[in-house]
């Protein structure tokens, strides 16, 4: 039997390596995510079925296939509407966009496995409906990741990262890191609510966590400040900062995954101003720009 975990009134999670969230209005269910893949689908209308509600509507928080992988099982047992942020649809619809995104062209095999390309789904923008349902903007981790707030809960997504996850991959996974900061500032001033990660245990007081993404994120960016006192290209500035910050790229896939992030950066410095960049010997080659 699927565990599902009470968080107030009318709101669930269902705990896992990506959790699932549910809001019950009345006897109307909404999935929040559907999870990584068939299985966790199914675990998802298992519980609203333990729930004894009707499934309205899922809602995709973003577009990462470990949220989305449980869709396609979901809309072809229930054929309800699945609704994601707008700039995330496109991703949702043609999952393949996840790795071609991470790779920058038509992506190796390494990146065609379930945890970087969903099945796809019919998804719609959740911004072209009416829902009974308070979102909130949390861009910065994705492009419109969005998280759903209630009277006493916050599902926020992938907003941070628990402290072990980060213990042991270092950098949160951002798409745009300057938006991700920003994100996670605005969480601190929200007071009184439950906060819900996604990969993360419900906390009332997620200060503690938030200070240690909001931390690995400055500790990345002042590396990447750090190893350009020498001109470099961007093989070799990704691999200086990775080693200095004490990554270990054990695959193909992983290393595409810290690319696309540290890119991120490179391009959050460049529109401060702080570095610029020049082709030499058909290499981009970074530089930080002298004071």
């Amino acid at each position: 039997m699927v565990k599902v975990e009470k968080l107030g009134d009318g709101t669930y999670r269902i705990p896992g390596r990506t959790v699932i969230g549910i809001v019950r209005l009345d006897r109307d269910c909404y999935l929040i995510d559907t999870g990584l893949d068939d299985d966790q689908g199914r675990k998802a209308l298992n519980a609203v079925k333990s729930l004894n509600c009707e499934l309205k509507a899922v809602i995709n928080t973003h577009s990462h296939a470990d949220h989305i992988g449980g869709n396609n099982f979901v809309e072809k047992r229930t054929n309800v509407d699945i609704f994601g942020p707008l700039e995330e649809v496109p991703y949702i619809r043609n999952p393949k966009l996840e790795p071609v995104m991470l790779y920058g062209g038509n992506p190796v095999p390494e990146l065609l496995s379930k945890f970087f390309m969903a099945k796809p789904s019919n998804a719609k923008p959740v911004e072209d409906t009416s829902l009974p349902l308070k979102l909130v903007d949390l861009r910065g981790h994705s492009p419109g990741m969005i998280g759903i707030q209630t009277d006493q809960v916050f599902f926020v997504a992938d907003a941070y990262t628990s402290i072990d996850l980060l213990g042991k991959h270092v950098i949160p996974y951002t798409y745009d890191p300057e938006l991700a900061l920003k994100t996670l500032e605005s969480l601190l001033d929200t007071k009184g609510l439950l906060y819900v990660p996604f990969h993360g245990e419900p906390s009332t007081k997620p200060e503690e966590e938030i200070e240690a993404n909001i931390s690995a994120i400055q500790r990345t960016k002042e590396t990447l400040l750090e190893v350009l006192n020498n001109d470099l290209s961007t093989c070799e500035l990704i691999s200086k900062v990775l080693s200095q910050l004490n990554v270990k790229i054990v695959n193909t896939a992983l290393y595409f995954l810290y690319e696309s992030m540290l890119k991120g950066y490179l391009a959050w410095l460049k529109r401060d101003g702080l570095i610029t960049s020049k082709v030499e010997s058909n290499k981009i080659i970074w530089m930080k720009i002298k004071a």
